[in-house]
């Protein structure tokens, strides 16, 4: 189970990182930041179980989960019907 744990906290800093590199797409960012949320809620409910504790961070990722999903849908839905399209380079917020 630990080395489970491993695995996911190096591809969670892995997707961090690539978070961080994305230049081109919102939705490219977006789905990034779902894959690490769901990681996050992965590795909480993993910790859970190891420890036998209540499931109290596994409700509060998902709510963060489904929040930040929301969110970014809204953003992204507004930015390409101002833009026209969902390249972050092109989108200057200061117009």
């Amino acid at each position: 189970m630990l080395i489970f744990l491993q695995y996911l906290s190096v591809l969670l800093m892995v997707m961090t990182v690539l978070f961080f590199s994305t230049k081109n797409h919102y939705l490219t960012s977006i789905l990034i930041l779902e894959v690490i949320t769901l990681l996050s809620l992965v590795i909480s409910v993993s910790m859970c179980y190891m420890v036998k504790e209540g499931f109290n961070s596994f409700f509060l990722i998902l709510t963060l989960l489904v929040c930040e999903a929301a969110f970014g849908l809204s953003i992204l839905l507004s930015v390409v019907k101002t833009e026209g399209n969902d390249y972050i380079l092109g989108y200057s917020m200061f117009k």
